[in-house]
C-alpha cells in the first residue's frame, strides 16, 4: 500500500499516535535526561497512554469552551438585542473575545500538566502551581503564534512551490520545507 492509497482517518490517528511517542520521549529526554534505545522511540506503554488522558481533557476542557463560546455568539445577541438594540452584537464579541483570552490562558496553565505526565510525576496540580503566571503565559500566546504563523508560511511557500516548478528538485524542496517546519512547530509547542 502507497501512502496515498492509506484512508485520511488511519493516518491521523497514526501521525496523533507519533506525535503523542515524541512528546513523550521529548518530555522525558529533557526532565529525566532518559535517552530512549531501540524500540523505545516508538513507544505505546503506560506513560504513551497517561500523556493521551491529559491530552483527552485538555481537549474536553476545549470543546466545553468552544460550546460556551459558539453559545455566546449565537444566543447572547438575539437574547439583548430588544434591549440594547445594535449593542447586542458588539457586547457579544466582547463576552466571547474575554471567554476565549480565560479559555487560552487556563489552557497554556493545563498543558503544564503534559510534561508532568510524561515525566512520571504525580499529584501535580496544574493550575495551582502556575497560578502567578498569567501575563508570561499572555506573552508565550502571542509569541507562540507569531512563530508558528512563521513556521507555516515556510511550509505553504514549499506547498506553492509545486504546482509551479513542477520536477523532483522542487518536489523535494516543498517536502523538506514542510518537515522542517513541522518538526520544528512540533518542538517548539512542547517545549
Amino acid at each position: 500500500m502507497r501512502p496515498a492509497e492509506i484512508p485520511p482517518a488511519t493516518l491521523a490517528v497514526l501521525v496523533f499516535v507519533a506525535c503523542l511517542s515524541i512528546s513523550l520521549n521529548w518530555y522525558r529526554r529533557v526532565l529525566n535526561a532518559e535517552t530512549p534505545r531501540r524500540l523505545l522511540w516508538w513507544r505505546l506503554d503506560s506513560p504513551v497512554w497517561r500523556l493521551l488522558g491529559v491530552v483527552i481533557l485538555m481537549a474536553a476542557f476545549v470543546a466545553a469552551l468552544g460550546a460556551a463560546g459558539f453559545a455566546v455568539m449565537t444566543q447572547l445577541p438575539p437574547l439583548l438585542t430588544p434591549r440594547l438594540g445594535c449593542a447586542a452584537q458588539g457586547l457579544a464579541i466582547a463576552v466571547y473575545a474575554i471567554l476565549g483570552l480565560i479559555g487560552r490562558l487556563a489552557g497554556c496553565r493545563l498543558a503544564s500538566k503534559l510534561p508532568a505526565a510524561a515525566s512520571g510525576a504525580r499529584g501535580y496540580a496544574a493550575l495551582r502551581t502556575t497560578k502567578h503566571n498569567s501575563w508570561r503565559f499572555l506573552a508565550m500566546i502571542f509569541w507562540l503564534v507569531f512563530t508558528l504563523a512563521f513556521a507555516g508560511a515556510i511550509a505553504a511557500g514549499g506547498y506553492f512551490l509545486l504546482p509551479r516548478f513542477d520536477n523532483a528538485w522542487t518536489t523535494g524542496l516543498a517536502l523538506v520545507l514542510a518537515a522542517a517546519a513541522a518538526w520544528f512547530a512540533l518542538f517548539f509547542l512542547l517545549t
